[in-house]
Formats: structure tokens, C-alpha cells, sequence
């Protein structure tokens, strides 16, 4: 992985590669907290998997009722899966903010 990510993007990123690690793969869902953002588009994860979804990793998946619920589904793409293979890309993230799996 060459491109730098912000702090928030790679975090994200790590939790996606940890659940396909452990088998989970259809489309991780982000429950988002509301108390970080007055509106889901400028919510720091939307932003940050965005940010990923620019760079190739993801594909973001949200409609109205998503919106509504301020929940996002994301899946990885060619180029984020080839992550999970990389034995040197770390998939540790912060129990606090990924509590699953």
C-alpha cells in the first residue's frame, strides 16, 4: 500500500481486512454515531471510507432509508482484498470503536 491515509481512513480499512480475515464478507455495515456529526455526509467514517472508496479499496453502498438510519454498508474491491493477503498489512483496530468481531 503506497497511498497515506488519514488516521481514520486506515483504521477503517484495518477493520475491513479483519473481517474478511475472519470470514465475514458481505458488505460490513457502519452503524454510524450520530453525536459526531450534525449530518451523515460530513460524518468523520463517511468521509473516511470516501476517502477509501477514491483510492480504490471500497465500495460504498447507502440509499435514502440508509441515510435515514445513518448506516452505510461497504465492500471491499480487487484492490482492498489483496490486502487481506498481505501478511504485513496489520488488522488491529480499537476495541472501543470496532467491538465486533
Amino acid at each position: 500500500m503506497s497511498e497515506l491515509l488519514s488516521e481514520r481512513a486506515l483504521e477503517n480499512l484495518r477493520w475491513l481486512v479483519r473481517l474478511w480475515r475472519k470470514g465475514y464478507r458481505s458488505g460490513a455495515a457502519f452503524d454510524l454515531n450520530i453525536d459526531e456529526s450534525e449530518d451523515f455526509d460530513s460524518h468523520p467514517d463517511v468521509l473516511a471510507l470516501r476517502e477509501l472508496e477514491g483510492l480504490g479499496y471500497v465500495d460504498l453502498h447507502f440509499g435514502e432509508v440508509m441515510r435515514a438510519c445513518w448506516t452505510l454498508a461497504v465492500d471491499l474491491t480487487d484492490k482492498g482484498m489483496r490486502l487481506v493477503d498481505q501478511e504485513d498489512f496489520a488488522d488491529d483496530v480499537p476495541c472501543a470503536r470496532f467491538p465486533f468481531p
